[in-house]
């Protein structure tokens, strides 16, 4: 029997030519370059290239040195305080007091610290009627300018004084807070030397040293003595006056007082 020629075996070939098509494709796809990249590179730092230098950081400032306490006057410094002192304020360098509450009013405003008014007729002849002809300086001290002097010199309030000047003076009645009415025929005025002083490490607080003529308390005319007092742009504040050999002063005892 004769063997049948089967005419379709180009087509048993064709899953491998189809095979090598699609490997010769791939080669193809393989060896064609690739474009260039139109964007430039940014070329990689030389190693060798020096970084910018950085600034210098701003030293830090020291602190300013500390307050090392009270320091002593130079003698121009004294000279400059004393030039400064109002001369109808010597009246606090002519009485004792370990703090403000202790002044005595009748010293300071014994010729009337700059204080005195000028009465009326009317104010002058209800003086004269209870105290008789005035014989010598007549001071005429407002309440209100009292009090507000009081507190501006020692920032302590008249009414508590333990020595205001009534009794010694009189009180004339103004329609307002009254006049306080002294007739003196001297004056009280001394001359004080500065011997020495100190300051506090604020600039505010200062003790000065100084003798006076006559110290009408102990009858001595060469005992020193301590003045305290803030002076802040020419401007007097009383604090205490004592003996320079004076013991610190004890501390105010401080009261309850309870409604009976």
């Amino acid at each position: 029997m004769k063997k049948r020629v089967c005419r379709n075996s180009s087509l048993r070939r064709l899953p491998t030519l189809l095979l090598a098509v699609i490997l010769l494709a791939g080669c193809a796809a393989q060896a064609t370059p690739t474009p260039a990249s139109t964007d430039t590179a940014a070329p990689s730092p030389s190693p060798t290239a020096s970084a910018p230098a950085e600034a210098a950081p701003s030293p830090t400032p020291s602190p300013a040195p500390a307050p090392e306490g009270p320091r002593a006057l130079t003698q121009a410094e004294l000279e400059e305080l004393y030039a400064s002192l109002p001369p109808e304020q010597r009246g606090f360098f002519l009485c004792t007091y370990d703090r403000p509450e202790e002044i005595d009013w009748n010293e300071v405003l014994y010729d009337g610290a700059g204080l005195s008014v000028e009465l009326t007729e009317e104010q002058l002849d209800d003086y004269t009627y209870y105290n008789g002809e005035v014989i010598g300086a007549l001071e005429a001290i407002p309440v209100k300018a009292l009090e507000e002097f009081v507190w501006y010199k020692t920032w302590t309030r008249y009414d508590a004084t333990r020595n205001p000047l009534f009794p010694d003076w009189y009180w004339l009645d103004d329609g307002d807070k009254g006049i306080y009415c002294f007739d003196h025929g001297d004056s009280n005025m001394q001359p004080i030397e500065f011997t020495a002083g100190t300051v506090d490490e604020y600039g505010y607080e200062y003790k000065l040293y100084y003798t006076r003529a006559y110290d009408y308390k102990t009858y001595r005319s060469d005992r020193p003595f301590v003045l305290t007092a803030s002076v802040v742009d020419g401007n007097w504040r009383y604090i205490s006056n004592v003996p320079a050999d004076a013991p610190e002063p004890l501390p105010l005892l401080e009261m309850d007082y309870v409604d009976s």
